[in-house]
């Protein structure tokens, strides 16, 4: 699922869309947006090749569940680059989306620059752009109520787990990567009685901040 942006070729999108066994899912680790960013942290794409990939994206993958990841606090990071991606994320081309603090990492170009931003401004920033976010994977989510799709099952819910009232089984969709991304909550006692891999249909009748609360449906 881990998609360079610089290696995602037309050739390699043609591929994924015309073979089922494929899921509409990629992750694509862009880490900024900031064209000085970019070439600070020696990525060759600039924020013009970027936003004409995400483009094209959904026009070769009809329905594509996107996620990346970003870095803030790299050095020199100012306060323009960070409004620069939060106005990007805000955008809402992300279905999932995650935030780290820059560190550094031995025998890496960056380990030779000084680290000069304080640790509470890197986890501003990250809280900033995981809030930006939090309010696009909101309106997603509420956009799913109504929807039908099929759903792999992961576990039932153990005695005890803080689930919505109702719900009874785990279990993701074809946009939800396991260990990162939300969770369909299947609710009913049917749900209950479904093998972990199995899979089944769902209708989504309420939506969460990441997950979405699905009942089972006819196939």
């Amino acid at each position: 699922m881990y998609a360079y942006p610089l290696h995602l070729t037309d050739a390699a999108l043609d591929v994924l869309a015309s073979d089922p066994r494929f899921c509409p899912y990629l992750d694509l680790p862009l880490q900024h947006i900031s064209d000085a960013m970019l070439a600070a942290m020696g990525r060759t794409m600039t924020k013009a090749a970027t936003l004409a990939l995400l483009d094209r994206l959904p026009q070769k993958l009809p329905g594509l569940a996107l996620r990346t990841s970003f870095i803030v606090g790299f050095p020199g990071e100012t306060e323009k680059d960070v409004e620069e991606l939060l106005a990007f994320v805000r955008e809402g081309r992300f279905t999932h989306a995650g935030v780290f603090l820059y560190s550094h990492e031995a025998k890496t170009p960056a380990a030779q620059l000084s680290d000069d931003l304080p640790l509470e401004v890197k986890q501003a920033r990250r809280d900033a752009l995981m809030a930006a976010q939090l309010e696009v994977s909101r309106r997603r989510q509420a956009a799913r109520i109504g929807t039908r799709f099929q759903v792999l099952v992961d576990a039932p819910v153990e005695r005890g787990a803080r689930v919505p009232p109702g719900v009874r089984a785990l279990a993701r969709s074809q946009h939800e990567a396991p260990e990162v991304d939300g969770v369909v909550l299947l609710r009913g006692a049917a749900a209950a009685r479904l093998q972990p891999g199995t899979f089944a249909a769902a209708r989504v009748v309420e939506s969460l901040d990441y997950d979405v609360i699905a009942e089972l449906a006819q196939p």
